[in-house]
């Protein structure tokens, strides 16, 4: 066989594989940008069930029992410690 016949099969080869490349490497951005999307998703969810809490918590404090108050000031108590399990870099 010729030369270029080789030639003509290795350029083949070569465009194959980097249409190959490509296609893996969409997928994968397109899974990491699913993976990221879903954490933000995840974020809000648990910020806005510490929100929920504290309100609850809040208006738990104006009760005439004393249990409910004492529950609220527990509930409030973690609910100022959750941002902190949410996203370890938020220290104040």
């Amino acid at each position: 066989m010729s030369a270029v016949f080789w030639q003509a099969v290795i350029g083949l080869a070569t465009a194959v594989a980097a249409i190959t490349a490509v296609v893996i490497s969409s997928r994968s951005r397109a899974a990491s940008n699913e993976q990221f999307e879903a954490q933000q998703r995840r974020q809000q969810q648990q910020q806005q069930q510490a929100s929920e809490r504290f309100s609850r918590a809040v208006d738990q404090l104006s009760s005439d029992k004393l249990e409910n108050r004492v529950g609220a000031m527990y509930s409030s108590n973690n609910s100022a410690l959750t941002p902190r399990r949410i996203n370890p870099r938020c220290s104040r």
